[in-house]
């Protein structure tokens, strides 16, 4: 998307707790939780107008070693 803003993104332990918890607060999000390679990611615009967005890494891509 050529208007796209980038977001900042900011690491948190469960971002689809962290989306409840905001929900909850009746905070304006952007999109629902959504998949990411290596967990879950959500944005939401601070009250500047800024788009900001929580990700976690709860999976991990790397192969064991056999």
């Amino acid at each position: 998307m050529q208007d796209a803003e980038p977001p900042i993104w900011i690491e948190v332990e469960d971002a689809k707790t962290v989306y409840e918890q905001m929900k909850a607060r009746g905070i304006k999000i952007l999109s629902e939780p959504f998949r990411i390679r290596t967990g879950w990611a959500v944005e939401f615009n601070d009250p500047s107008s800024s788009r900001l967005g929580f990700i976690d890494y709860k999976i991990d891509n790397r192969r064991k070693k056999e």
